[in-house]
């Protein structure tokens, strides 16, 4: 359904335009997050809401909404799954960037408080 619309073309909202492309941190993605769940709920809601009345008055509901309704909420769960799996990326790249800095943090220290055992740590991993 949603491997016709392109990447860059997966919109999470339209008021304002907010597209998958534009999620540029792990919070980014919270608040997506959040706004893509409240939008599934409320077409659930709003799908409840018409079986209840057809229930009741005995009016069937109109398909043709039914069935845009069934698919907007399907496509909203994918571009849910999108920005999960980008929540996921950039998470991960923090946490990459956090420990790579980190562990030249501590070859630093090493290296300016002993240098003969970073030396000695060096050319033994040459020796591997």
């Amino acid at each position: 359904m949603t491997s016709r619309i392109p990447y860059n073309e997966l919109r999470i909202s339209t008021d304002p335009d907010w597209f998958v492309t534009d999620l540029a941190t792990v919070e980014d993605c919270d608040e997506a997050l959040v706004h893509l769940t409240r939008d599934i709920a409320h077409i659930d809601s709003q799908i409840i809401d018409e079986a209840a009345e057809e229930a009741a008055t005995g009016v069937a509901t109109d398909l043709d909404w039914l069935a845009k309704a069934k698919s907007a909420r399907a496509v909203k769960v994918v571009i849910r799954g999108v920005v999960q799996r980008r929540q996921g990326e950039l998470g991960r790249a923090v946490k990459r960037a956090f420990g790579e800095t980190r562990d030249r943090k501590l070859l630093g220290l090493l290296k300016a408080s002993a240098p003969d055992a970073f030396a000695a740590a060096v050319s033994q991993l040459g020796d591997l």
